[in-house]
């Protein structure tokens, strides 16, 4: 079985991987706007993931200077790397949920699932501040 977290030869790998997976995410999220119809929830959404770029910069910054970190700091941030790459997952799921409930004409259920879209991005945008490195 494979311990992700393990420290050792594996480090560099675990971090690129963590990483990436929120890059794919960011990446994913982005492109289900890309296959929405031009209206003003795909502007919204649009404007929602505009702080998932920015998180995904304060990650590969920590993740650069992650030899500077103690054991317990590395094994924080490499968990709130996760954290937010699964809640970015999480906010592409609400987003298409939301356009196919406009494609109903179901406002409540649109306002709902942009409220998810939202809470979610703040949640990713908070773990972005606790990863960012001191300056």
């Amino acid at each position: 079985m494979r311990h992700p977290l393990r420290r050792g030869a594996t480090d560099a790998a675990v971090w690129n991987s963590a990483v990436e997976r929120y890059r794919r995410a960011v990446d994913r999220y982005l492109a289900s706007l890309r296959l929405m119809p031009e209206r003003a929830l795909r502007v919204e959404l649009s404007q929602l993931g505009g702080p998932l770029e920015a998180v995904l910069e304060d990650i590969e910054e920590a993740a650069a200077q992650r030899a500077e970190y103690d054991a317990e700091r590395r094994d924080e941030v490499l968990g709130c790397i996760h954290r937010a790459a699964t809640l970015c997952a999480h906010a592409t799921e609400a987003a298409q949920m939301a356009n196919e409930a406009a494609w109903r004409y179901d406002a409540d259920d649109v306002a709902r699932c942009l409220d998810t879209v939202r809470l979610l991005i703040k949640k990713i945008d908070e773990l972005g501040d606790e990863v960012r490195p001191a300056r």
